[in-house]
């Protein structure tokens, strides 16, 4: 007989085989650290909810076959205070002998006692799950942009590093590229034809920050949005430890951007490879200053050697990525549930803070390779 019930801590190591099993498929056994690291997550952070839990999938003899990740958000709109459940990290075993045990994880996460239910990174499996249930997917907060920086470092750096040459060539590469940009500049191209370097927004400034210094922004920052979230003091200092903590994915980059007269207008977290394509983890800013702010950061990723740059679209960077010629694509959706009628309205029209930091992609299960 199978059922359903909340994770406890003797069940971590079973559920990190089981990852280790369905994600990388491998059949040894999971480190002590991945172990660690799930109940570091999914039991430990100062902000869970008492009666919101990750969930598995238990047959007979206390083999689990089946994991569902939640983790908790307080989230505000209109002065009122919601509980959203983020799920993470769906797994099945493959040979499990029933076919339903992913509909009945995704149906038990989504029946929870949450005010708002978000899985930020869905596959096109979840997706037809979550709207069997009634849930929504939301376009706007489900596309992925990129940004080249250096077109031919860009094109060729996956070919590179397969041939492990990317030190070797990489004077090359970034020679060739400054020579086409100063070509293209000198024939009046637009951007999409010049690979030239991002603007230098003029009245702006960046400052790498710690956590003392990003805390406070970003939770000035949330606030432009109707819906957004509320952490505890130890609950956000806690989640940027964490997305501090992956290492495969380079080093972590935290900077506030300040007006002229020291105003906090933005603020963003990417990761920075030795060599590549750097990855956002998320960009916050005051609706006027959304350009400028993209501006420093492409800027502040260029300057860093970064061939590109990319992450996930929060809807207010849409046209502002557009304008510059980032591209977007979307290999995974953004599935979300609740009821009350001004959340689904402020999610509709764009006005939530959903992704990134109220999401799935700052925790090492996405990105790190924890083994």
């Amino acid at each position: 007989m199978s059922t359903i019930r909340p994770l406890e801590r003797s069940d971590l190591t079973k559920v990190a085989n089981l990852l280790v099993r369905t994600f990388q498929g491998r059949e040894d056994e999971a480190s002590p650290e991945m172990a660690d690291y799930l109940g570091q997550l999914l039991l430990d952070l100062p902000d869970k909810a008492s009666d919101i839990h990750s969930l598995v999938y238990e047959r007979e003899k206390g083999r689990i076959v089946g994991f569902m990740g939640v983790f908790t958000q307080s989230m505000s709109i209109g002065g009122r205070t919601l509980r959203a459940a983020i799920g993470n990290s769906l797994a099945v075993e493959r040979d499990a002998s029933d076919p339903t045990a992913g509909a009945r994880l995704c149906r038990s996460f989504f029946q929870g006692p949450q005010d708002i239910t978000i899985s930020d990174r869905s596959n096109a499996t979840s997706v037809s799950l979550w709207r069997g249930m009634g849930g929504d997917v939301l376009p706007l907060y489900s596309l992925d942009w990129m940004r080249v920086l250096r077109p031919l470092e860009a094109a060729t750096f996956r070919l590179r590093r397969r041939l492990r040459l990317i030190g070797p060539t990489l004077p090359l590469v970034r020679g060739l590229d400054h020579v086409a940009a100063g070509l293209a500049r000198r024939r009046g191209r637009d951007v999409i034809e010049a690979p030239q370097p991002p603007l230098r927004p003029r009245g702006l400034r960046r400052k790498d920050a710690d956590a003392g210094t990003l805390i406070p922004a970003i939770r000035t920052l949330v606030a432009e949005d109707l819906l957004h979230p509320l952490w505890s003091d130890a609950g956000i200092e806690a989640l940027l430890a964490q997305a501090g903590q992956k290492r495969e994915l380079g080093q972590t980059v935290m900077q506030v951007v300040e007006d002229a007269s020291g105003r906090s207008v933005g603020a963003y977290i990417y990761y920075l490879p030795v060599h590549g394509i750097a990855q956002v983890l998320h960009v916050l800013s005051t609706r006027a200053m959304t350009g400028p702010v993209l501006d420093v950061l492409l800027l502040d990723a260029y300057e860093r050697g970064a061939a590109a740059i990319g992450g996930r679209a929060q809807p207010r960077l849409i046209e502002a990525l557009l304008d510059r010629r980032a591209t977007l694509s979307s290999a995974y959706r953004c599935v979300f549930g609740a009821t009350d009628p001004d959340v689904l309205a402020a999610v509709r029209s764009g006005n939530a803070v959903i992704g990134g930091l109220v999401g799935e992609f700052w925790t090492r299960l996405n990105g790190d390779k924890l083994r």
